[in-house]
């Protein structure tokens, strides 16, 4: 019996078998791949999608920031961006300074919590959270003005604000024969706030006194004899202004040539009784000749910078509200009015952690109108704070002139 004997044809191809285990696994490798892609673009999509919302975030951080105090509120509201719905919800709370450890006397401050979310293969938000000091008129150098008992504004108090002598004896030319002082009892400011009396004339010269005090309750001061004021026989209005220059009351000055005009009633306030006291040696007053002061312009601040335009600190320690100026800072303001041939001097007033300081500002010999001061790196230790008060003021003759600038310290 014979036997015969399989033999593979050399033309044979792959068996069913073998492409079914082919394809399993060509098949096994695609899925995985495009896997890796799907989760590839899933965690871009998320990445483009969560900068968008963060961007949405510091958007309305900065919008609250920029509003007014009282209108910084809770809201809730959606944007369309990257194909789908944004959700921003806004939550607003007035924090209590004296629950953090604080001096009660602080400034009222607002804390924002600020959501944004979206739905993208589940739920995503992102969360920012700042901190805003009310700035407005009444807070000053970090402190707020405390609410005086019987005070129907809820802010500082005037009891009375005096000029004296009125009539004030002046030359024909309107330049002083005496001194001017200026007084004023009020309550609501620190012993360290600087005040000032102001009066504009009809031919649009301006002027000030700045008021100073050292028991919190009085403030004076003094325009010298010899300044420019106003011609005889005129009634000048002058304010009272707050460190933000606010009006807080008004009084009435009369000039004379010495023949004994009347004194005045002072215009009426509803905050303030304003009192007005006559000279009676007014009219036995020599008229003396004018002092250089005379020919001096009134002054007026054209320009106040700070650069950069915001500080940034070091901090000792994570939970410190201060530090050292991880920059230089420069502070720089022009001045008109300004005369190269008359002295003139500068100081910058700011806040640091055990009060005010205040840092003399330097002329500019070649321009006579500009003056600065620059903070070298980690030179002074700052107050933080998201707009922290900083206090210019220039002086020439008898005229002291201030402005106010609020700079970021983080």
């Amino acid at each position: 019996m014979s036997v015969r004997r399989w033999r593979r044809s050399p033309e044979g191809g792959f068996t069913l078998a073998e492409m079914m285990v082919a394809l399993t696994l060509i098949t096994v490798g695609l899925i995985a791949t495009l896997a890796v892609f799907a989760s590839s673009a899933h965690s871009q999509a998320t990445e483009r999608n969560h900068q968008y919302a963060l961007r949405l975030a510091s958007q309305q951080i900065e919008s609250l920031r920029a509003a007014p105090f009282s209108s910084i509120a809770s809201s809730t509201s959606t944007q369309q961006g990257m194909g789908r719905t944004f959700t921003v919800v806004t939550t607003v709370t007035t924090l209590d300074a004296a629950s953090n450890g604080a001096a009660t006397t602080g400034p009222v401050v607002k804390r924002a919590d600020v959501s944004v979310s979206w739905i993208l293969g589940g739920s995503h938000t992102v969360s920012l959270t700042t901190e805003i000091a009310d700035t407005s008129p009444g807070i000053y150098a970090g402190t707020a003005v405390p609410t005086p008992s019987g005070s129907p504004s809820g802010g500082p108090q005037v009891t009375s604000f005096a000029l004296v002598p009125s009539p004030l004896v002046v030359t024909s030319a309107g330049v002083t024969t005496q001194s001017l002082t200026a007084s004023a009892q009020l309550t609501g400011y620190p012993a360290s706030t600087i005040l000032q009396a102001s009066w504009t004339l009809p031919n649009t010269s301006a002027g000030t006194i700045a008021m100073t005090s050292t028991d919190g309750q009085l403030w004076t001061g003094t325009l010298s004899s010899g300044s420019v004021f106003q011609v005889p026989g005129i009634s000048v209005n002058v304010s009272l202004l707050s460190p933000t220059s606010q009006v807080l009351t008004t009084a009435t000055v009369q000039t004379t040539t010495g023949l004994g005009t009347p004194t005045p009633t002072p215009s009426a306030t509803p905050s303030a009784s304003v009192s007005a006291t006559s000279s009676a040696s007014a009219s036995a007053t020599p008229t003396p000749t004018p002092s250089p002061t005379a020919s001096l312009s009134p002054l007026s601040f054209q320009t106040t910078t700070v650069s950069p335009t915001s500080i940034v600190t070091e901090q000792n320690n994570k939970n410190s509200a201060k530090g050292k100026n991880s920059a230089s800072v420069t502070f720089d303001c022009t001045v008109s009015g300004i005369n190269p041939q008359t002295l003139a001097s500068g100081t910058l007033t700011y806040l640091t952690p055990s009060g005010s300081a205040s840092i003399n500002l330097v002329h500019d010999t070649g321009n006579s109108a500009h003056f600065s001061v620059t903070f070298p790196q980690y030179s002074t230790t700052f107050s933080q704070g998201s707009a922290e008060p900083f206090v210019f003021a220039v002086t020439q003759g008898s005229q002291t002139i201030q402005k106010t600038i609020y700079v970021s310290v983080t």
